[in-house]
């Protein structure tokens, strides 16, 4: 067996600040119970088959180097999301002074294009990224953003850089998320700042195994969202 993995993501799309965000967590009655098993859902299950694929934890653990080919007028949306998630898990970014040395490379193109390279009949905006079996770290990534839609390019944008991060899996729970195939979102809600939060936890460790890991996850969960309904009361009683 190669000592590597590799997982690819698919977005089949329908043609046609954490504290600020508390509201929209309140409203939807999002508990850390249901963020938990969001988090579940995404962290260890894959949209190659129904149910949990056995996969461990993966994610990066040293610097991203990233590079943009096409998309000039998205290529602020790519920069500005690098930014949030650097803020929220601790990653380094940087671009690529050489584009074939960047260890994430973002295409834009017409779904067409994409379709034709990746081999994916039915794909519009996809994600693949591979590493260490070893280590369970991703060393590196690609991404393809369809060009054909405006409004849909920008959800892709998110999502499948997103997932890349080591969230690969869809999932409905929650209706305000990335993750949630329904969704026509253009920046991460509340709950995907707060799973990307969690899985870059120093707690949570490459490798582990969906047993080893979900008790810590809902540790992590409970108490992020304590931190930010106690903001929450302290806005309403200034």
């Amino acid at each position: 067996m190669k000592d590597v993995f590799n997982v690819v993501i698919l977005c089949a799309v329908l043609m046609g600040g954490i504290v600020s965000l508390v509201p929209v967590a309140l409203a939807e009655n999002i508990s850390h119970r249901t963020l938990a098993e969001q988090f579940r859902r995404v962290v260890f299950f894959t949209e190659a088959g129904e149910g949990a694929s056995g996969k461990p934890l993966l994610k990066w653990t040293g610097r991203i180097s990233a590079t943009i080919f096409g998309g000039e007028i998205y290529r602020q949306n790519v920069l500005d999301l690098l930014k949030e998630i650097s803020r929220l898990t601790g990653l380094k970014f940087s671009l690529a002074l050489i584009p074939k040395q960047a260890n994430l490379k973002i295409y834009f193109m017409r779904t067409s294009e994409i379709r034709k390279r990746l081999k994916l009949p039915n794909a519009n905006c996809a994600g693949q990224f591979h590493g260490s079996r070893k280590t369970g770290a991703i060393g590196r990534a690609e991404v393809y953003i369809s060009t054909d839609l405006k409004h849909k390019t920008v959800h892709c944008i998110s999502e499948e850089i997103l997932q890349v991060m080591g969230l690969p899996n869809d999932t409905n729970i929650i209706q305000a998320s990335i993750f949630n195939e329904k969704s026509t979102l253009k920046t991460m809600s509340l709950a995907d700042k707060l799973l990307l939060r969690t899985i870059y936890d120093k707690r949570l460790k490459t490798n582990m195994t969906e047993s080893q890991a979900m008790p810590i996850a809902k540790n992590i969960l409970r108490e992020l969202m304590i931190r930010l309904q106690k903001s929450q009361n302290q806005r309403r009683t200034r």
